[in-house]
């Protein structure tokens, strides 16, 4: 069963057709769960590593892994990445405003057809205050002041889900388990992170496999079947002919979203978005349940 749940996954296969590297990533953030439990460290945390040095997206799990007391491959890595990164960088300067640029970057998430988090969510509902905003390039120009508070707005958001992320984690009646963590941390990427592809998914698997290996199988699947199934975009796909001749003058990527209806396009970031948020919420609640409900990790020593 923990097995179909990572193979009956559809981010999963649009991860493998484009190539990327969050399968890789998920699979090393399973082998620092596996690490925290008390199982294989030297190969799990040496899987994280390895992944997390491929794409970054593993730090994600670093305050979780700080609570259980794994802090050895945190400092082994964060020296490894500020060394080869010194190196680098004197030898190519110009790259740094670049590579700085690209950290800073962020606040507004575009709506587009690929991009599902909650952020990309808040983007789409824009339409409700100017209905041709994504029609027109010269109304974003008009409507500076409107883009500028949906960016600040998704600032809030994130600035707040890290918040209760870091208060469950270190501050919460009860400790939450490994598999409870690592599902709270990996679905903050979806709920905070301006573009969270629909590939991106997979990052939420290990914390949905451990969840219901550890018994908390409605949340686990509750969450998985949505985010398994195909998305809706078939209900509203076009021609790529149609999407660029509605593509406004000087639209260098025209997108799907530029000819959805505002029902369309909410509906489209909904089937993975609420799915997110509920994992999210429910992990950030199950912190301050009562001690007595605490569960039993039954994948290693409780003690660990």
């Amino acid at each position: 069963m923990a097995a179909a749940l990572w193979l009956a996954f559809t981010p999963y296969y649009v991860e493998l057709f484009i190539g990327q590297f969050d399968f890789l990533v998920a699979a090393g953030i399973l082998g620092a769960a596996a690490a925290m439990l008390g199982r294989s460290s030297l190969i799990g945390e040496g899987g994280w590593f390895a992944a997390t040095s491929a794409k970054w997206s593993g730090i994600a799990i670093a305050p979780l892994m700080l609570r259980r007391g794994r802090w050895r491959p945190l400092v082994i890595w964060s020296g490894a990445a500020a060394s080869t990164a010194i190196l680098y960088f004197m030898a190519r300067p110009a790259d740094f405003a670049i590579f700085w640029s690209t950290i800073l970057r962020g606040g507004f998430a575009t709506p587009h057809a690929g991009n599902y988090g909650l952020q990309a969510l808040l983007s789409a509902t824009m339409p409700l205050f100017v209905p041709d905003l994504f029609q027109d390039l010269a109304r974003w120009t008009q409507h500076g002041a409107l883009v500028m508070a949906y960016a600040n707005l998704e600032r809030v958001v994130l600035a707040a889900a890290l918040t209760l992320a870091l208060a469950a984690t270190f501050f919460g009646k009860v400790r939450l388990t490994v598999g409870e963590g690592v599902a709270l941390w990996t679905s903050l990427w979806a709920v905070g992170y301006n573009e969270f592809w629909e590939h991106q998914y997979v990052l939420l698997l290990p914390g949905l496999v451990l969840l219901y290996l550890e018994g908390r199988r409605a949340l686990a699947l509750s969450v998985w079947w949505p985010l398994a199934m195909p998305t809706l975009f078939f209900l509203v796909d076009r021609p790529h002919s149609e999407v660029v001749a509605a593509a406004p003058p000087g639209y260098d990527n025209p997108d799907l979203f530029l000819l959805l209806s505002l029902p369309q396009n909410l509906l489209l970031h909904l089937c993975k978005a609420l799915p997110a948020l509920l994992l999210f919420g429910s992990v950030v609640l199950s912190a301050w349940r009562a001690p007595s409900s605490d569960p039993v990790e039954p994948l290693g020593n409780a003690d660990v």
